[in-house]
């Protein structure tokens, strides 16, 4: 009896010191929130309990408690938020936002990458940092390459850069460097203008039929249709580049022409598996230590998957790792 006495007048004193609470700071109370001390007023506990007088029935002692309950959260929530000077608009974003990263948190990541994002082009959405966009040796380099039209109306700005600091970690090892899949040269007259690379005693092999896939290559859906003959065009481009050895014709049959014993980068972006395996698979041995070899489509999604595949299979095979960046494209940097 004593401990049913206790529990009831401890729940009146919280009320009544809420109600005081209420009371005294109703003016800086949230809009919605001023019929607190209506619903207050409303609630019904026994002014006096005792062996004399009337005794409740435990289930009405409980409800009463029930009560009770988010009386004391909101006063433990005001007395947190009181050190807080928000507008009530401000606390209404700050509080949907913390429901919403409980309830949904992917589409709470989702809303505030779209918010605060940095860049959102090529299938690659993200708010981290992306200082290399405001490095003008870069952007310069990027607007030659993306004159020659190899994009057309795409603009990969992460994935040429991550191509240009490949090119800029294997420009400081011995030997040379190999693209295959060039098209009309806009990744390697990027890589070639962000180096400045007239300045090094390099050679810069670009392999492609220059006229579109071969007859019967089984390639990625997603390029068929997208090229055409652009060798005279590719041949004005990369004029003014000494180091430029522009090779004609299908791979692998035309790895035979790279004339270098050493290679310090390999660029990758034939669209198609058998190629592709196969150019690494021949060039690899030739691969100076720290190398790099920048396979642009493995990760490229659904459309690339027999890509990926392979050279997974690959990997296991020589015995190498391959990162899948964001960009969509794999890294590789030979032991």
């Amino acid at each position: 009896m004593l401990r049913i006495t206790f529990c009831v007048r401890q729940d009146m004193n919280a009320a009544s010191r809420f109600e005081r609470k209420v009371r005294s700071s109703e003016a800086t109370c949230r809009p919605g929130f001023k019929d607190l001390r209506s619903y207050l007023n409303r609630l019904k506990y026994p002014k006096k309990v005792g062996a004399s007088g009337a005794i409740p029935s435990l289930a009405a002692i409980i409800l009463n408690s029930l009560h009770t309950i988010p009386i004391l959260i909101w006063s433990q929530l005001t007395h947190v938020l009181s050190g807080f000077r928000l507008s009530s608009s401000r606390m209404r974003v700050m509080v949907l936002t913390r429901v919403l990263r409980k309830l949904f948190p992917s589409l709470a990541e989702a809303a505030a990458t779209l918010r605060f994002r940095t860049y959102m082009e090529d299938g690659l959405i993200t708010r981290h940092a992306a200082d290399f966009l405001k490095d003008k040796r870069f952007l310069s380099a990027y607007a030659i390459g993306k004159a020659t039209g190899s994009w057309k109306n795409m603009n990969p700005r992460w994935r040429v850069y991550t191509a240009c600091w490949a090119a800029s970690h294997a420009v400081t090892l011995p030997g040379d460097f190999v693209e295959c899949g060039v098209n009309r040269g806009g990744m390697a007259l990027t890589i070639m203008e962000y180096l400045n690379f007239n300045i090094f005693e390099k050679r810069f092999f670009l392999l492609d039929t220059y006229t579109g896939f071969p007859e019967g290559l089984q390639t990625a859906a997603a390029n068929q249709g997208q090229y055409s003959n652009c060798y005279h065009d590719v041949v004005k481009t990369f004029m003014p580049y000494r180091g430029a050895r522009i090779v004609k014709g299908v791979v692998p049959d035309t790895l035979s022409m790279i004339d270098a014993d050493q290679l310090a980068f390999l660029s990758i972006d034939m669209n198609a598996a058998e190629p592709e395996v196969a150019a690494v698979r021949q060039l690899w041995p030739r691969l100076v230590a720290g190398a790099v070899v920048l396979l642009d489509d493995y990760g490229g999604g659904p459309s690339y998957m027999l890509q990926k595949n392979a050279f997974d299979a690959l990997a296991q095979e020589l015995g190498f790792t391959i990162l899948c960046l964001p960009t969509g494209q794999g890294l590789i940097i030979k032991a």
